[in-house]
């Protein structure tokens, strides 16, 4: 069961997102190296997401829409994906220390997105809940709020 389309477009979120982040990450902690490769294939990554819901939403009926993207375990996603990214995104900012990135905010962000993203693909794992709806509401939402504390905290901890 794990060639499914919606388990593969679970892990290539996840995965996909994970590698453009650390493709981002590699370079936004130099000064002046340039990240537009690295933001497409962010953008690509959601983009892929994106179709994926698009898709979905003209196989289902209407009435099926709320219970795929609300699911059974959205909070415990969240909680869960918050929990997991504490590890990884301490280890980078501790990396991204001995960079000196042109924007502490945006590395931190980085970092967020990076240690939500893998946090994801280790919840992924063990979440039963697979619909593409699911995945852009509740991971998404997960993801964004590693991202937006790890810029919260970069601004900080990243200024040299």
């Amino acid at each position: 069961m794990l060639l499914e389309p919606k388990i593969i477009v679970k892990f290539a979120f996840t995965l996909g997102l994970f590698a453009a982040g650390l493709w981002l990450a590699t370079r936004i902690t130099r000064p002046g190296v340039e990240t537009g490769p690295a933001r497409y294939a962010l953008a690509a990554v959601l983009a892929m997401l994106a179709g994926a819901a698009v898709i979905e939403l003209s196989m289902f009926p209407q009435a099926a829409w709320a219970p795929a993207m609300l699911g059974s375990y959205g909070i415990p996603c969240l909680a869960l994906i918050g929990l997991f990214s504490i590890v990884p995104f301490a280890a980078l900012m501790i990396a991204f220390r001995a960079g000196a990135p042109d924007s502490p905010a945006l590395a931190g962000a980085v970092a967020g997105l990076v240690a939500g993203s893998l946090a994801a693909t280790f919840y992924a794992t063990h979440c039963t809940e697979d619909s593409a709806l699911f995945v852009a509401l509740w991971y998404v939402t997960g993801i964004m709020a590693v991202t937006a504390l790890g810029a919260v905290v970069g601004r900080y901890a990243l200024r040299w």
